[in-house]
């Protein structure tokens, strides 16, 4: 069991260091970002889509856009 827990530990550090890369590149790139306003929990309630958005971590990847928006002084618009 631990080697599963440890396993999945990892899984979840390379997941956020790529989110964290990932977002600082495009604000590094780019001085103004459109991002679609998607509806993550109605996603999640379908069961077909539930585990392929769960692990795309995508809530994480638009909170880290936002927060780095305003640490780096830069314009995001959230498009419905």
């Amino acid at each position: 069991m631990k080697k599963l827990a440890k396993k999945y530990a990892k899984v979840a550090n390379v997941r956020a260091d790529f989110l964290q890369k990932k977002t600082t590149n495009f604000w590094k790139k780019y001085a103004y970002l459109r991002i679609e306003n998607l509806n993550i929990k109605g996603m999640m309630a379908n069961h077909k889509l539930a585990g392929a958005i769960a692990d795309l971590g995508a809530y994480e990847f638009k909170r880290q856009l936002l927060y780095k928006a305003e640490c780096f002084g830069t314009k995001v618009d959230v498009i419905d």
